[in-house]
């Protein structure tokens, strides 16, 4: 059975989310999760998700310099490294945020 471009999109984000949530249910109180991503040359570290069409996925970005940094693909031609990592003493664990389509989805015009 196929699936719409809006179940195959929705299902993406969640097994990302999945993945992410199960990599972090695994950590120490002193470990963290860090996605990055490349754009060109650049490494991003991934701060969010959000499907900004059926199939158009965005990621809210930091760059090397703390600049915010938007990007955007094709959820089948984007890839990101996920890295666990030792936080500093001081440091506050950090969560990656995801927004999913809402029932409201269908409504906005195209």
């Amino acid at each position: 059975m196929l699936r719409s471009a809006e179940q195959e999109g929705i299902a993406f984000m969640e097994g990302l989310r999945g993945q992410l949530l199960h990599t972090e249910a695994s950590l120490d109180d002193s470990q963290q999760v860090f996605v990055y991503c490349w754009h060109g040359h650049e490494k991003l570290r991934v701060l969010g998700f959000s499907m900004s069409s059926d199939n158009v996925v965005s990621m809210k970005c930091e760059s090397v310099d703390g600049s915010d940094v938007i990007v955007s693909g094709h959820m089948h031609s984007v890839s990101v490294s996920i890295v666990v990592r030792e936080l500093e003493e001081s440091a506050v664990r950090r969560v990656i945020g995801f927004e999913l389509p809402s029932p409201e989805w269908d409504k906005l015009p195209r």
